[in-house]
């Protein structure tokens, strides 16, 4: 026994030993099935049933603690005329179940709690019968994550102790109902969303005053799940990404032609004046060297060499005085408003929002550039698949911030940067293998 004990130790353990790290979320899980064929070959029994069922719980880690309600309702009725009974069979669980999920591979759980378990049948014409019993409930189901984000599979195990009391509250006997089925989940791109079939064997003993109803079946079942992890971190916060006004087309038309009409003039007008000035200059020149001295030009000819070389190294100086700039930092230095620069060099830690230190380097030059150039940008984060679209939006916006802070640290104005951020479900053209950062252009 020491042993078990020391074991469920370090399994919890390796989920809670740093509270600062502590990943919590809510967990809801809501399910409902259809049993369209319900069949009892012993008892030449037919009908259908449904079932519906309500989780929610704490997660912390990889560790779950959760209570669930669970009400499986069938209805039954004789196949042909020498089997005159029908009736229903409704079973009502309540249970505190735990998970464990182990590296998003396997998730295992198990569940302990209370059955109530209630069948009225009307059998050979005397009328209804009511049997209610009490007992307990075993749950142990395995889930699969597999590789492809579209499927996963599951085994579903249910085991129900009935307490079979006299007429004077006695202990009588067990009645005993079993449940095994294996359940094939599809995700349609959404991982909190399944639909799902469901086929297995129900097991299914019991006691009334005629008999002893001892039978098996085989049970298939079609079904939807929603399985939703909601964060309780502080630090979590949901911004919608900003929207700005877009103009009707037909309204920017009519602006170009307005403005190219306006140059249109602009221009012509201003051919007018140079053509004017360049006949008064060229009578001014003439008049100048008819009027000029020998010594008048040395002097002219010695202003226009000093002017040259001024010109020159102040050239010299623009020059030197501007950095080099190649690749992706050149793009981002010669852009226009709307412009996207997608940088991969900027690489973050597997799930997580530190930067590695070559990364560092990059930012260096982003923030030169920001400064010298006063551009206002849109950083666009994003994030690896992890499955829960909440906790990728999560990662993706600390991702934004972590960047914008640090610009800030080398004297970008805060002004000049706003934080954009979406998860992998929300831009399905960018692979999930390598996260980007996106600088857009605004201003």
């Amino acid at each position: 026994m020491k042993k078990y004990i020391f074991f469920l130790f370090l399994l919890l353990n390796s989920n809670f030993y740093s509270l600062s790290d502590l990943n919590k979320s809510l967990k809801i899980n809501i399910n409902s099935n259809y049993k369209p064929i319900d069949y009892f070959q012993n008892h030449e029994l037919i009908g259908s049933g449904f079932n519906f069922s309500f989780l929610s719980g704490i997660k912390l880690n990889a560790v779950t603690l959760s209570l669930e309600i669970d009400n499986d309702y069938s209805t039954l009725n004789g196949i042909n005329a020498n089997v005159n009974t029908n009736g229903a069979i409704n079973i009502f669980r309540f249970a505190f179940s735990s998970f464990y999920n182990i590296r998003n591979k396997v998730e295992l759980k198990s569940g302990l709690g209370g059955i109530w378990f209630q069948s009225p049948f009307q059998e050979k014409g005397s009328g209804w019968i009511n049997n209610r019993y009490f007992g307990i409930t075993i749950l142990f189901n395995t889930k699969f994550f597999l590789p492809t984000k579209f499927f996963d599979f599951q085994l579903i195990n249910k085991y129900d102790m009935l307490f079979i009391t006299d007429e004077n509250n006695s202990f009588e006997k067990l009645n005993h109902i079993y449940y095994g089925a294996v359940q094939f989940l599809f995700n349609p791109y959404i991982r909190w969303l399944h639909f799902y079939i469901e086929i297995g064997g129900n097991y299914i003993y019991y006691k009334n005053i005629y008999e002893d109803f001892n039978t098996a079946k085989v049970v298939s079942s079609i079904g939807i799940s929603l399985d939703l992890n909601i964060p309780l971190n502080k630090n979590f916060s949901y911004k919608k990404a900003e929207e700005k006004p877009v103009k009707k087309t037909k309204e920017k038309k009519l602006e170009k032609k307005i403005v190219k009409k306006k140059e249109e003039k602009i221009e012509v007008k201003e051919k007018e004046k140079s053509e004017v000035i360049t006949e008064e200059k060229k009578e001014e020149i003439i008049e100048k060297k008819t009027k000029e001295k020998p010594e008048d030009k040395e002097k002219e000819k010695k202003e226009v060499k000093t002017k040259e070389k001024a010109k020159k190294i102040t050239e010299k100086k623009i020059v030197e005085k501007k950095p080099q700039y190649t690749g992706v930092y050149k793009n981002l230095y010669n852009s226009k408003i709307n412009d996207k620069i997608v940088f991969n060099d900027i690489i973050f830690e597997e799930k997580k929002e530190g930067l590695s230190a070559d990364s560092y380097k990059v930012l260096d030059t982003i923030a030169q550039i920001l400064n010298e150039t006063k551009r206002k940008i849109n950083i666009t984060a994003y994030s690896e698949l992890i499955g829960n679209p909440l906790l990728e939006i999560e990662l993706a916006s600390k991702r934004g911030e972590v960047i914008k802070n640090y610009l800030i640290s080398k004297n970008v104005d805060p002004e000049q940067m706003k934080v954009k951020y979406v998860g992998t479900i929300y831009n399905k053209n960018i692979k999930n293998d390598m996260p980007k950062i996106i600088f857009e252009i605004i201003e």
